[in-house]
């Protein structure tokens, strides 16, 4: 068990996740065939923040539920991670990217209480912009190196336990896409009854590819698909 002194939060408090639609991308199907459900958290996620026994010793066995305030976000934070843009924000992945993928608009449907981890909310949780503390979120929302937040990811959920509380969840800017917020529920204490699923979109088909290209333009960017699903080098005139 992580001591005192060791706590990553000056004081462990609470931030609203709002009751809004929110956006999730995913595979249609796991590996062994069965039907991914979009409100089922992943028990083997290795993403950031996440807690699990595999990631770090001592973390109980839980299940990560991540969704995006928007669909540019979601997008952003899972299929686009590497994808190429071009001058004029033009965001290219080659169309064999999307197969099997989903996107689901699911609708929260009570506030739950979160720990925030972006500025300027982080200030509930973190007082001291010159801390050691401070320092310590700046590292584990914006590094690449998801291993080097599971540590940190567990280190919070034993201090919230600590102090009488159920650890729902944390909040912070989309790294890919900082006009979005990222929310990361933990089950336990998900609960599937607070959220609805909206609607499920096919990504790779027509219908999937207008919907990135709409969400996209809404965040200032340029879908840009390719048929043959290989390389695209972008027209000199388009750019």
């Amino acid at each position: 068990m992580t001591h005192g002194e060791d706590w990553l939060l000056d004081r462990v408090a609470f931030d609203a996740m709002p009751a809004t639609i929110y956006c999730r991308v995913h595979p249609e199907t796991l590996p062994d065939g069965r039907v991914v459900d979009p409100l089922a958290p992943n028990p083997f996620s290795s993403a950031r923040l996440a807690i699990r026994q595999a990631l770090a010793t001592g973390a109980p066995a839980l299940g990560m539920f991540y969704a995006a305030t928007t669909s540019a976000g979601a997008l952003f934070e899972a299929l686009l991670r590497n994808a190429s843009i071009y001058p004029g924000r033009q965001v290219y992945l080659p169309r064999n990217k999307l197969k099997g993928q989903r996107l689901s608009l699911v609708e929260l449907r009570r506030p739950l209480d979160i720990i925030p981890l972006g500025l300027p909310d982080r200030r509930i949780v973190v007082a001291d912009e010159n801390s050691w503390r401070e320092a310590r979120w700046r590292e584990v929302i914006n590094t690449p190196n998801h291993f080097e937040t599971h540590h940190a990811a567990l280190t919070v959920y034993e201090q919230v336990r600590e102090a009488g509380y159920q650890h729902q969840g944390l909040s912070w800017p989309s790294i890919q896409a900082p006009h979005a917020l990222v929310y990361l529920l933990y089950d336990p204490p998900f609960q599937r009854a607070d959220w609805s699923v909206i609607k499920t979109i096919q990504l790779d088909t027509p219908e999937g590819e207008a919907f990135i290209a709409d969400a996209l333009a809404k965040a200032g960017y340029a879908w840009l698909a390719d048929p043959a699903g290989g390389t695209y080098v972008p027209d000199p005139s388009a750019i």
